[in-house]
């Protein structure tokens, strides 16, 4: 990471080589060897959050919008279910 908060990947890369946002959490995830299905779960979860939000890019987003989120999540019980297990 670079002071200006950018990576060296992104500076040595063209933004159109780069790998979209969930191919980067892909590769993040298997190089850490989770399980598919973990990875499906996952993906699954950003693309809601992503959707919620307007597809903004997930680093436009800022913490309220995270609370926002997960209280919306809250309300559908999901948070019922999470408890239960």
């Amino acid at each position: 990471m670079q002071n200006d908060g950018t990576s060296v990947e992104s500076v040595l890369v063209p933004a159109s080589e780069q790998p979209r946002p969930l191919d980067r959490v892909r590769m993040a995830l298997r190089v850490r060897h989770y399980s598919l299905r973990t990875e499906k779960t996952y993906i699954a979860w950003i693309r809601r959050y992503i959707l919620f939000h307007g597809k903004r890019h997930p680093v436009e987003i800022g913490a309220e919008e995270v609370t926002v989120f997960l209280c919306r999540c809250g309300g559908r019980g999901v948070r019922s279910r999470v408890d239960s297990l």
